[in-house]
């Protein structure tokens, strides 16, 4: 195959190799293959892969470089590709197994990949390819399933009259979330001052186009288990025992499509510092459009990830398809990011630090805190928590003030609150109360926890709508923003 080393590296020379028939290296020729066919750019570059022609493979590929061709001990070269589970006018995923070897560290791999060919201006493979479930080594033993992988036993019948507010049932069994976790080194897969973050994150884009495009594949290719009954409905609280005097803070991460929001390091930032465990309830958009600090959420013991709707629907106008795809397509992209953190970690020999990383969001923060019937039972019936809140911190009103907003929270909060802020530009104070927030809470007795852990904690309250402080107060959402999208 020497010989056919440096023929692949542009489109003309693609169009010379589909002309002629790729049986030419051994492969099956595509009949209809011209410069601008993706399956011939997707066959040229796992053919250059596997005959170690590096320069040629990436130049038919973005985000792929040299050093990581070079970590390729051996591939065999993917049939033609026919499963299509994504097709756009200028990109494609398809589905294939890969079947290679990597030199550091070394060990051999046999996986069904999810793999994008994109057209710029020509056709290329976009890089990583991503895993459709957690990709071992082949000599390995399968990591131990997380509690979200496992059907949890069904809980007593909570009493019916829950419904209003009165404590549900025993906790169901424990959220992966909600483990114990040693101390993580998955965030030592980036620098320190990457993690802090660069001023003007924070800051929010208006885009002249709605991005409506879905996410890479439209379901998480795992399913979540049944929800138990006992946190079915609307949870807006959790009622604890005296002896476990407990909070959660949350934090939105909202984007619509015709908008790229930000992220706030200061919050962040004093949470890791702290070591304050908190809960983000991301956009599946948001999720995309910012997949590092999506990934270094994840990684962090101390925080967890809830989902926020693809890109924030008020989920008590849409209905159907539209409502579904909300939901399943945020599933479908925290399942991407977590595929391209293990990748990370795989390739600086952390793969076992996974085990900790729940393969899927359990619970979801309805947008606009809004909901009906239909929503609610799609939310629960796809095995998620419907995770609502006692306490709003009032950071989304441009104009509040940090004090004011610290007040506010420091009176309202007790023990088994969920509290509400935001952490995408438009948590307006939330940086700078967050410490005389903490501080006062912690004054008060109080230990903050995730969601997930404050549900394992004792009984949820749960009612059957979703509302801000009192039935019926947002209504006027529906008139407002439609079905809020953009």
């Amino acid at each position: 195959m020497k010989h056919l080393h440096g023929l692949f590296t542009d489109a003309a020379s693609v169009a010379r190799l589909t002309a002629c028939g790729l049986s030419l290296l051994g492969l099956p020729a595509i009949s209809h293959a011209t410069a601008d066919a993706p399956e011939a750019v997707f066959m040229a570059f796992y053919q250059h892969v596997a005959d170690h022609d590096c320069a040629a493979a990436v130049a038919l590929a973005e985000g792929y470089t040299l050093a990581d061709c070079q970590n390729v001990q051996s591939l065999t070269p993917p049939p033609m590709p026919n499963n299509i589970m994504v097709s756009r006018n200028n990109r494609i995923t398809f589905q294939t197994q890969l079947d290679y070897t990597n030199k550091n560290p070394a060990a051999t791999y046999s996986c069904d990949y999810a793999v994008t060919v994109q057209r710029r201006q020509q056709w290329r493979v976009i890089m990583p390819a991503k895993a459709l479930k957690a990709c071992l080594p082949s000599s390995s033993a399968p990591l131990p399933l997380t509690p979200a992988e496992q059907l949890p036993a069904v809980p007593p019948q909570p009493d019916k009259t829950a419904d209003q507010t009165k404590p549900a049932a025993p906790p169901p069994p424990a959220l992966p979330a909600a483990q114990a976790k040693p101390t993580n080194s998955l965030l030592g897969l980036w620098p320190a001052e990457v993690l802090r973050g660069k001023p003007g994150e924070e800051r929010i884009t208006h885009l002249a186009k709605p991005n409506v495009d879905p996410p890479d594949y439209l379901e998480a290719p795992t399913k979540l288990p049944a929800l138990a009954e006992a946190w079915q409905h609307s949870i807006r609280r959790v009622r604890l025992p005296a002896d476990k005097p407990l909070v959660a803070l949350t934090f939105d991460l909202c984007e619509q499509a015709d908008d790229v929001t930000g992220y706030d390091r200061d919050i962040v930032n004093y949470l890791r510092d702290q070591q304050i465990p908190a809960t983000f309830f991301a956009g599946g958009k948001w999720m995309r459009s910012h997949p590092d600090k999506t990934q270094q959420l994840m990684a962090d013991p101390n925080f967890e990830i809830g989902n926020h709707g693809w890109t924030h629907g008020n989920l008590r106008v849409l209905g159907g398809q539209k409502m579904r795809n909300q939901i399943t397509w945020t599933q479908a992209e925290y399942a991407i990011q977590r595929d391209n953190l293990n990748a990370k970690a795989q390739q600086a020999g952390l793969a076992a630090q996974m085990q900790h990383i729940p393969h899927q969001p359990m619970t979801l923060r309805f947008p606009y805190g809004t909901c009906n019937k239909a929503s609610l039972e799609a939310v629960n019936g796809l095995g998620l928590a419907a995770i609502q809140w006692d306490v709003v911190s009032g950071d989304a009103a441009p104009r509040i003030a940090p004090t004011a907003l610290a007040n506010g929270v420091i009176r309202q909060a007790r023990s088994g609150s969920i509290i509400v802020f935001h952490a995408n530009g438009r948590g307006h104070g939330t940086a700078a109360a967050l410490p005389k927030i903490v501080s006062a809470l912690q004054a008060k007795g109080l230990h903050f926890v995730t969601v997930s852990q404050l549900l394992q904690a004792g009984s949820v309250e749960t009612v059957q709508d979703c509302y801000e402080m009192r039935p019926g107060d947002n209504q006027y959402i529906d008139a407002k923003f439609g079905e809020g999208t953009q």
